[in-house]
């Protein structure tokens, strides 16, 4: 349950597990929504998105959700499914995209590695809400700026949005298993600006019906520095052990190895920023280092009806080494902006693979590969009229392996009244095989072409009822070239056998209805097909949707409901080959008591009408799940 606030950006919603509200936040929710233009500061290059479909999150008061997916799936044109409970892998389809479509940045550090089987693919089960202060989501290429990866999107997440001193905690526990626990403490140093973030959760859980859990400990830092020169340091860790059936498994449900698939992931990163900013312009440089490991053991999958041969048992053993580094510079002309940016990338991937098809037969299946990346952008943006501002631009980028590839982006920002803003989008996005993709030894494929899109994309942001009430309207169209999938061959192989097409509609609404209450909801068209068969992609809904309702029934004391919804989804296991999973709807309540000015008591109820249903074929999700918690902050 989140309830939704204004910010003078854009719509934010809230999560975040261990804040507490504050006195005066009744008064506060009553502020007028404004349209003002969004600014994300992004790593490389540092981003002015101003023309851009975004979305952004920011923490407050509220109880955040255990799994990430369950606060991203608020968010138009977002589908996360989640393979079963805790445990079971979650990543993310943008507007149709392909789960390695979207860059997903945490303190501005990429998480696609592009040696897993998923090709750079995000699995959200790893991300924990509780750690996060905000996020900004942009949809629409972004190649441009953030070189690639970044086909359907790039989201943005960061663990300190601000670092205004402080300290704050908090525990939950609940059915399955569930314990929690979040802390974060911010300690400014010397005069104003100056300040250092120490903070970390700890998540323990267990699937219940759906099997397998997790075990999670994230810890974070940042250190910032005021000055002429603006000084930036973060850094995070993360270890987390889980089990679940494997991918393509069908699940607990039909699953003929009952063996759970082990997980142990260990992450770990550090990024630097500096930069100054005067009337002259700007320039910032940003750099980061990056390791991240995965150990699998899996005991494999059963032949089935789509795959006769099943996967053997494997053990896999997967390390990413990735150094960035990137310059960007802005100066003003006349009522223009300019900006340029250079950044190269290091990347180097390996994955110790032993396949064991049993009678003590086991086949080596590891690879190792290393990248070498420079880009370069020029960007502009500035008005073309008293009413319409205009941001375009161009970026290369070399590749030691595959050449040099270019991408664009151009959008426009208009205003009709001072309710109502426009926007208009087209870009370009380019994706570079991954890792797996090429020097699998069994099914990789040295040939693949890089994977290019094109989208176009329209918008209508309007404020009604005296400043109580937003509508966000979207349609798009992306085209997908060269795109990646299996090929069962013969040879078996990753090959490049599809054209993709995505055609959708988002609207997303809040509207304060009375003082103290609030209603939000986001509802997202997509139309995904691989041409020029015309097949349905697997994994993307057609419809999918959420309602939900904030009441604060006294100064101390909040109500939250919410509705989740998803039409039939086509989906596919080795076991049981095609199949379209039915539709579901979902109820969660949430209601909290805020003691005094420093503590708060919370309860929360996942899925209340115990719906059974399946996200990922055959892996079942939770049921119904009584939550309580308790935080402070001081």
């Amino acid at each position: 349950m989140h309830r939704v606030r204004t910010l003078s950006t854009t719509v934010s919603i809230l999560f975040a597990a261990t804040a507490v509200a504050h006195a005066d936040e009744p008064a506060a929710r009553e502020e007028p929504i404004e349209l003002a233009t969004l600014e994300v500061t992004a790593h490389p290059t540092g981003a002015d998105e101003r023309t851009a479909a975004v979305w952004v999150m920011q923490a407050g008061p509220g109880e955040a959700p255990t799994m990430i997916g369950d606060m991203l799936n608020q968010i138009p044109g977002v589908h996360l499914p989640r393979a079963g409970g805790a445990g079971g892998k979650s990543t993310l389809y943008l507007r149709g995209g392909e789960e390695n479509h979207t860059l997903v940045l945490l303190d501005g550090v990429p998480l696609n590695d592009p040696t897993n089987s998923r090709g750079g693919g995000v699995d959200f089960s790893l991300l924990d809400p509780a750690a996060l202060d905000s996020a900004a989501l942009v949809r629409g290429p972004g190649s441009m700026r953030h070189g690639p990866e970044a086909i359907s999107g790039v989201l943005h997440l960061d663990t300190v949005a601000e670092l205004t001193p402080g300290h704050r905690a908090g525990v939950e526990a609940g059915g399955d298993g569930l314990g929690r626990a979040a802390f974060r403490s911010v300690f400014a140093l010397g005069h104003d600006g100056d300040a250092v973030a120490l903070g970390g959760t700890w998540h323990t859980e267990e699937a219940g019906d759906a099997a397998g859990g997790l075990d999670r400990v994230f810890l974070h830092g940042a250190w910032h520095r005021a000055g002429a020169v603006e000084f930036g340091l973060r850094a995070w860790h993360l270890d987390q052990e889980s089990s679940a059936f494997p991918d393509d498994s069908g699940g607990v449900r039909h699953a003929e190895y009952r063996t759970l698939e082990q997980r142990d992931d260990r992450q770990s990163a550090a990024s630097l920023r500096l930069g100054r900013k005067d009337e002259d312009g700007s320039w910032r440089f940003t750099a980061d280092a990056a390791r991240l490991d995965s150990t699998v053991v899996s005991p494999g999958v059963a032949p089935g009806e789509r795959d006769p041969a099943g996967l053997p048992a494997s053990v896999d053993d997967i390390r990413l080494s990735r150094y960035r580094a990137g310059l960007v510079v802005e100066r003003p002309i006349s009522s223009w902006t300019l900006s340029g940016g250079l950044d190269a990338a290091r990347e180097d991937g390996t994955d110790d693979a032993i396949l064991d098809f049993g009678g003590g037969f086991q086949l080596p299946a590891g690879f190792s590969m290393t990248r070498d990346r420079f880009g370069a952008f020029l960007e502009g943006t500035g008005p073309v009229s008293d009413a319409v501002t205009l941001s375009a631009g161009l970026r290369a980028d070399r590749f030691d392996d595959i050449g040099t590839h270019a991408t664009g982006r151009a959008g426009l920002l208009g205003t009709l009244s001072e309710d109502t803003q426009w926007r208009v989008n087209a870009g370009t996005g380019f994706k570079a095989p991954s890792f797996f993709g090429l020097a699998h030894p069994l099914v990789g494929n040295p040939d693949l072409r890089p994977e290019r899109g094109r989208s176009l994309d329209a918008g209508l942001r309007h404020t009604f009822a005296s400043g109580r009430g937003l509508l966000d309207l979207s349609v798009f169209a992306n085209e997908l070239d060269n795109g990646v999938d299996f090929d069962p061959g013969p040879p078996p192989r990753v090959a490049n056998v599809a054209e993709i097409r995505s055609r959708g509609a988002e609207a997303a609404a809040l509207w304060r209805v009375a003082p103290g209450i609030e209603v939000s909801g986001a509802l997202t068209y997509t139309d995904t097909r691989a041409e020029p068969s015309g097949d349905r992609m697997r994994g993307r809904p057609h419809w999918r949707g959420s309602l939900g309702v904030a009441w604060t029934v006294r100064p101390a004391i909040t109500l939250d409901a919410r509705v989740t919804g998803v039409d039939a989804v086509p989906d596919s296991s080795i076991p049981t080959g095609d199949v379209m999973l039915p539709g579901w709807a979902r109820l969660d309540i949430l209601a909290t008591w805020s003691v005094n000015e420093h503590w708060q008591v919370s309860a929360a109820c996942d899925n209340l009408l115990d719906r059974a249903y399946e996200e990922v074929v055959g892996f079942t999700a939770a049921g119904r799940r009584l939550r309580i918690g308790l935080s402070a902050r001081f």
